[in-house]
């Protein structure tokens, strides 16, 4: 055997665990029912479902950042409504608190679609979708909150 079994190798320093706010819409329809997308099979936790919404920018609001991500994936405008809920999550390499608001329309404003794979669908048909865990907190508060949604 080689080497001085009295050195070990050096640990190098971990840098700080990276930490995104993430915000979520949830929209209701007339009929109750809520909207999802299926997320990109290239993407992070590809293929499950998960509420419109997206990280936040330097500087901007929660609500700011919620109108702005919905109008960038659905191409609906949305006006930010009850926060919902807060969800703190980890992942192997990154930190996130998600935050769920209820959301409106604006009046004149396009309904949601999207090029991903998505629909409409009632609060007790969510547990038949597969969800990020931190989205299944979110519909666990989704189905406590009293509303109104519509």
């Amino acid at each position: 055997a080689e080497g001085d079994p009295e050195r070990f190798p050096v640990k190098k320093k971990k840098g700080p665990i990276p930490h995104l706010t993430i915000v979520v819409g949830l929209l209701c329809d007339a009929e109750g029912r809520f909207f999802v997308q299926r997320r990109p099979e290239s993407a992070m936790l590809g293929g499950l479902w998960e509420f419109p919404g997206g990280k936040c920018r330097e500087g901007e609001g929660l609500e700011e950042a919620l109108e702005r991500e919905f109008r960038e994936e659905t191409g609906a405008q949305v006006r930010a409504g009850a926060s919902i809920c807060t969800v703190r999550h980890a992942y192997s390499h990154f930190r996130i608190t998600l935050h769920a608001f209820s959301c409106h329309l604006k009046p004149g404003s396009p309904s949601p679609t999207t090029a991903l794979p998505h629909r409409w669908i009632a609060p007790d048909a969510l547990s038949e979708l597969a969800f990020p865990r931190a989205n299944r907190r979110i519909i666990e508060a989704l189905i406590s909150f009293p509303g109104p949604w519509t």
